[in-house]
């Protein structure tokens, strides 16, 4: 795994907190929830500002543990490599950078997070599945699994909150999955999903 320098006077944030990295690999500011994570880091994705984000990581998480899960998804959905999620060390002990790829649709991308935040002490995606933030989701999960990786519904409210009542808004299988240009401004509404 490569190590990237982030800017010097990176202040690091809480345990389990993101923050979207900007073109300088510096930072603008870590939220511990996701879903203010998500509508602040679509805003900076909008506007071209970002080319990723970093991850604090959490006491008894491993980074290698988080790649191994989400590779071995990727692997079973059949992804190209320039398609997958790229981790990265940072100067920072418990500091990872990410450059999603092919996760960086909204709906994915939340589900990232997720499987992110929910790694701790495993490195299955059965461990991961159990985890307060998919525990809920776990049939949007498996028909994601299966390939059904598009949202097909007309409002999302993150991973969490829509999958657990709507998982059968996924559909669709990745490699007939086209390019979707999203008003994020309208995609993204401001709410509060309780499982931060």
């Amino acid at each position: 795994m490569k190590t990237i320098q982030l800017a010097p006077n990176l202040y690091e944030g809480g345990e389990g907190s993101f923050s979207t990295l900007i073109k300088d690999n510096g930072s603008v500011g870590w939220q511990h929830c996701r879903d203010e994570f998500h509508n602040k880091h679509w805003t900076y994705k909008r506007d071209g500002n970002c080319h990723g984000f970093i991850y604090r990581l959490i006491a008894n998480q491993n980074i290698n543990d988080i790649a191994k899960i989400v590779s071995e998804i990727e692997n079973n959905l059949k992804l190209k490599s320039a398609q997958k999620c790229e981790f990265s060390l940072t100067q920072f002990k418990n500091i990872v950078y990410c450059n999603p790829n092919w996760w960086h649709d909204p709906v994915r991308h939340t589900l990232l997070t997720s499987i992110i935040k929910g790694a701790i002490n495993t490195n299955t995606v059965e461990g991961v599945k159990g985890s307060k933030y998919l525990m809920n989701t776990k049939t949007a999960f498996d028909r994601f699994l299966d390939g059904n990786c598009h949202y097909q519904g007309n409002f999302f409210e993150g991973w969490v909150k829509t999958m657990s009542v709507s998982p059968e808004k996924l559909g669709k299988k990745p490699n007939q999955d086209p390019v979707v240009q999203i008003q994020y401004y309208h995609f993204w509404p401001i709410h509060v999903e309780y499982l931060c």
